[in-house]
């Protein structure tokens, strides 16, 4: 298995940049949200296929995203589903 450091950005209620540091590895059973920040596609996806996850492959950089964030590959543990999610758009709530 491999571990990375899966870095979610989010503000606090000073404005400021507060990085969160959660630890992720691949067959990880994680619990997710989306955040503020959160495009409709990925609200859609965890409200339909979550939000109960497993992890498939560790956060990284994309090409069909032209590599400007980082996406993690998750399967659902509650449907029959796998796909990708930006990291920018999710929080982990439980892991």
């Amino acid at each position: 298995m491999v571990d990375l450091l899966d870095i979610t950005a989010r503000r606090d209620i000073l404005g400021k940049l507060s990085i969160r540091k959660v630890l992720m590895k691949i067959g990880d059973n994680i619990s997710i949200r989306a955040n503020l920040k959160a495009t409709r596609r990925t609200k859609n996806r965890i409200h339909e296929k979550g939000p109960s996850f497993s992890v498939r492959s560790p956060p990284k950089k994309v090409v069909f995203d032209g590599g400007a964030g980082l996406w993690v590959l998750l399967e659902s543990e509650e449907v029959e589903w796998m796909g990708w999610l930006p990291v920018a758009e999710i929080e982990v709530i439980s892991s």
